[in-house]
């Protein structure tokens, strides 16, 4: 798991090992050639997950009042240290694990055919993206809400270079996509970002930030291939 962590007067992100964790799931491709011109392609993806074995020594009430928060047990007992100090154990069992949408799939379709006479093709194409709900981090407080994406382009292909229109974010979907807490230091950076559909959960104080998508963007890319 990856822990914010105050060292001296500055924070950072750390790596540690938990002793036991499960995600059960399944994933399902297809790919349809539906006519001459016309392909289909599609994902789906179904997973489960848990902490089983997430039981560590906290000494920061902010840790165990947020875990309470959530399915877990704040203060599952007590650790005394050598020099006499009493902690708590934090119990995660039981939680999801964080970022793990329990439902997504992806559809993508394309339509080629000739340019008429001039020995080129045109194609359109339209690919659609749908992400479940997951939890922002393992307290299981804070959850980010589904979102959905879809692209659309369209364009023509020669044997030397090809060139395409397209949409991004067709729909200007500005549903928060990712995010995150920061270590709770008075002289945190505020980084709350706020949108239609924001976070649901608590009110969060200074120390998280959420991402927003980028909004609808149209363009145009011409590609030239050198060589035989």
């Amino acid at each position: 798991i990856s822990v914010q962590e105050v060292t001296g007067s500055t924070t950072g992100t750390r790596v540690r090992n938990i002793s036991g964790s499960e995600v059960k799931g399944l994933e399902m491709d297809v790919a349809f050639q539906a006519t001459d011109n016309l392909r289909l392609s599609g994902g789906y993806t179904y997973l489960t997950s848990e902490y089983t074995d997430y039981r560590v020594i906290s000494e920061s009430a902010n840790d165990i009042a947020r875990v309470e928060l959530g399915p877990g047990k704040g203060c599952d007992g007590l650790f005394t240290a050598p020099d006499g100090d009493v902690f708590c154990y934090t119990n995660y069992n039981g939680n999801e694990l964080e970022r793990v949408p329990q439902h997504a799939f992806l559809l993508d379709g394309t339509y080629t055919n000739n340019l008429f006479d001039t020995g080129k093709e045109w194609f359109g194409s339209v690919n659609f993206r749908y992400q479940d709900s997951r939890w922002m981090e393992s307290f299981n407080i804070v959850e980010f809400p589904a979102y959905t994406r879809t692209n659309l382009s369209v364009g023509v292909v020669a044997d030397t270079w090809d060139v395409q229109i397209y949409v991004d974010n067709a729909f200007d979907d500005d549903t928060v996509t990712a995010g995150g807490t920061l270590a709770g230091l008075p002289t945190a950076q505020w980084r709350l970002g706020l949108a239609n559909g924001a976070v649901a959960g608590p009110k969060l104080p200074s120390e998280a930030y959420a991402n927003l998508p980028n909004p609808r963007i149209f363009g145009a890319r011409i590609n030239w291939r050198f060589g035989n």
